[in-house]
């Protein structure tokens, strides 16, 4: 739990290489141990390790199946900024369990599949999660703008792409 913890501790200050190497410990000691293996995705997909990070998040969904999981395994397939890791149609398959898991009720992970749907070229599904993603007063607050503009894009038959790491 102590380098699971600091790499936590790291992620939060943008210590990726040093969240990375804790959870890499946390998992050696634990191989079973789903939240470190979700983390460490996470740092890996700041650091555009996709292929890492798509390896982490696998591993934590077969463990403990969780929706953060799917959730941002899908939005990985569905965003990434390098063209080869995108794939629309596994993207929708994950975003959907993630909907499932959450009641289809977490405005977060039907924001995902939205973008999800308008990766694997289905518009017209896209602008639709992406208005009910806009109904959760609390998420269009924090992520409105953000939000909004991927919608601009969905109407415009455009997907949405992250961008290239810094």
């Amino acid at each position: 739990m102590a380098y699971y913890n600091r790499g936590l501790a790291r992620y939060q200050k943008a210590d990726l290489d040093g969240a990375i190497a804790d959870q890499s410990k946390a998992i050696e000691i634990d191989h079973g141990f789903a939240p470190a293996y979700y983390h460490r995705g996470l740092a890996r997909h700041k650091s555009a390790d996709f292929d890492g990070a798509i390896a982490d998040y696998n591993k934590a969904i077969k463990i403990d199946p969780r929706a953060f999981s799917y959730n941002s395994l899908a939005w990985l397939l569905a965003t990434s900024s390098k063209k080869g890791v995108r794939d629309g149609k596994t993207a929708v398959e994950h975003a959907r369990e993630a909907a499932e898991l959450t009641n289809w009720e977490d405005a977060n992970v039907l924001d995902t599949l939205a973008a999800a749907y308008a990766e694997a070229g289905n518009f017209e599904e896209a602008v639709k999660w992406e208005i009910k993603a806009l109904s959760f007063p609390e998420f269009a607050q924090s992520y409105g703008e953000e939000a909004r503009k991927r919608l601009q894009l969905y109407t415009e038959r455009k997907p949405y792409h992250e961008s290239m790491p810094k």
